[in-house]
């Protein structure tokens, strides 16, 4: 009584759809979904622009309940790293005894970009990081099936 294979009419349930790597490449679809409504911590013009930038491209990958909160974080540091950059002006000023010192600015904004990788890497905003949750730009996308028909 060895372990058999089971008649294939009598199995149940999904076939397998392929590994790992054949379901996380990119279908071809474009998949067009509104943005969350944009939290009230992100206040600026520009990083509402960038909320929905950022839905808009993961479109396809993003839940709404589960990266909401990535997202605004990631924002809402952008928003920050721009308040810095306008406010530096000078990378140096004058210290206490009247040497040459780093601004305050200046590692406080060493600090916020810190932050800023790693979240970029979750949300698939960098090239490697894109390709590995599935996220690629549609013209990429077009470009290759336009060669691939012959079109070019």
């Amino acid at each position: 009584m060895g372990n058999r294979p089971k008649n294939p009419e009598l199995r149940e349930g999904h076939a397998n759809e392929g590994t790992a790597l054949e379901r996380s490449k990119p279908s071809g679809r474009t998949v067009k979904a509104k943005a969350p409504r944009c939290p009230a911590t992100i206040t600026s013009k520009a990083g509402r622009k960038m909320w929905r930038e950022i839905w808009a491209l993961g479109a396809s990958v993003y839940v709404e309940g589960r990266d909401r909160i990535v997202i605004a974080r990631y924002v809402e540091l952008q928003e920050r790293r721009t308040v810095i950059l306008d406010e530096i002006g000078e990378w140096t000023s004058v210290g206490s005894n009247g040497q040459v010192v780093l601004h305050p600015l200046a590692r406080m904004l060493s600090t916020l970009e810190a932050q800023l990788v790693p979240l970029e890497d979750r949300l698939g905003l960098s090239p490697e990081a894109g390709l590995r949750l599935g996220i690629t730009a549609v013209e990429h996308q077009s470009k290759l099936q336009a060669f691939i028909k012959g079109d070019t």
